[in-house]
């Protein structure tokens, strides 16, 4: 059986060089958000992602390098840690974990809070806190490695249907990228790239059109254009007008003109 205790945690941006190596502890690498490549000891992984993380043995080296465009939004947590075994005297000895490879965390905002918690109790000088912190070591690791999974584009495109009916249901409410994001589990950057790539158009474009396709039902109806307008989701009737020329070419007045 092995024990697991937790030395230190950072969370670090792109503006931070990535902390050196100890050579008697292990890494937990968690990528919130990020993309470029990581190189870890001879292992190369040229396409970073969002929410993937890596366990990297003692006196490995590793190498991060960001993508240009994440010069500003990098967001990765650095947890080293010390791993014992029992041995058959009875006696605790340094321990190695098994590379697990290339993993993806759950969608699961939870571990994210345990993640933010534990650093704050790890800077603390006061020895209960440093113990709740590894407590709560202790349960992100199992969050992690029980809801792991290699398959990630098979659960961006689960997480992704999942937006899609959230938003013919729910698309007179108050819907923005940030929202949809936090519903799929992953950022808003990734969720986006991925929404664009598996349905054709960005999230937002996509809300637009069920909006605009639901006001052409109601315009017939003859209730003013700002009851309609706010039916489908825009508190504005003068932006729900530009958009609807914008995505078909009339007003809804000229619209409603040409029903009649």
């Amino acid at each position: 059986m092995c024990l697991y205790k937790l030395e230190d945690v950072k969370r670090l941006g792109s503006s931070m060089s990535f902390p050196a190596q100890d050579h008697a502890l292990h890494t937990l690498l968690l990528v919130l958000e990020a993309s470029g490549s990581i190189e870890i000891g001879t292992r190369q992984i040229m396409s970073l992602q969002d929410r993937q993380f890596f366990v990297i043995e003692p006196k490995t080296s590793v190498r991060l390098k960001l993508a240009s465009e994440q010069e500003h939004r990098a967001e990765y947590y650095y947890i080293r840690f010390k791993v014992i075994q029992e041995s058959e005297q009875g006696h605790f000895t340094p321990a190695v974990i098994e590379d697990p490879g290339e993993q993806f965390m759950a969608n699961d905002p939870f571990l994210i809070d345990r993640l933010r918690e534990m650093e704050s109790h790890v800077r603390s000088h006061n020895r209960w806190s440093r113990m709740k912190a590894n407590i709560i070591f202790q349960e992100a690791l199992l969050l992690l490695f029980q809801g792991a999974s290699s398959k990630r584009q098979l659960d961006i495109s689960q997480a992704i249907a999942k937006t899609l009916d959230y938003m013919e249901q729910y698309y007179a409410d108050s819907i923005n990228r940030e929202k949809l994001a936090a519903l799929a589990g992953v950022s808003s950057d990734y969720y986006t790239r991925a929404f664009k790539k598996i349905v054709g158009k960005s999230p937002m474009e996509y809300l637009s059109e069920i909006r605009i396709n639901r006001a052409k039902q109601l315009i017939p109806s003859g209730d003013s254009m700002r009851s309609i307008a706010q039916s489908v989701g825009f508190s504005d009737e003068f932006y729900f007008s530009r958009k609807f020329k914008a995505m078909t070419g009339r007003s809804p007045v000229t619209y409603l003109k040409t029903l009649r």
